[in-house]
């Protein structure tokens, strides 16, 4: 890579990291204990390696961070996934993310529910 190659790259991952804030920014703490506590391990596989929150629907497409688009995924599982919609992944895939992110929505649902009535 040459030294142009590099200053582009470096831009680029920069502009990717500050789209990610913006888009991500209703995104709390809060909501990230208790993923990480939903979901101890992948929702997908069980492994505890390397986890990661993934974005069920792409970031690239402007879905940030939430409830009902989040879930922890193993660094294999992520990497098979990638930049996919989850409606091209296989079945089993699909049917565990989208429970694990319903049961991760509706916890936060309640929860918010007993702080505020």
């Amino acid at each position: 890579m040459n030294s142009e190659q590099k200053v582009y790259s470096k831009l680029q991952n920069k502009i990717r990291r500050e789209r990610k804030k913006v888009i991500d920014a209703g995104w709390t703490d809060e909501m990230q204990a208790i993923l990480y506590e939903l979901q101890p391990t992948c929702v997908v596989c069980g492994s505890d390696d390397r986890l990661a929150i993934d974005h069920i629907k792409s970031l690239i497409e402007g879905h940030g961070l939430s409830p009902s688009n989040a879930v922890r995924l193993c660094a294999g599982c992520n990497a098979k996934k990638w930049r996919h919609p989850l409606e091209n992944m296989p079945v089993e895939f699909q049917e565990k993310v989208m429970a694990a992110s319903k049961k991760f929505q509706d916890t936060w649902d309640k929860m918010q529910k007993v702080m505020y009535s």
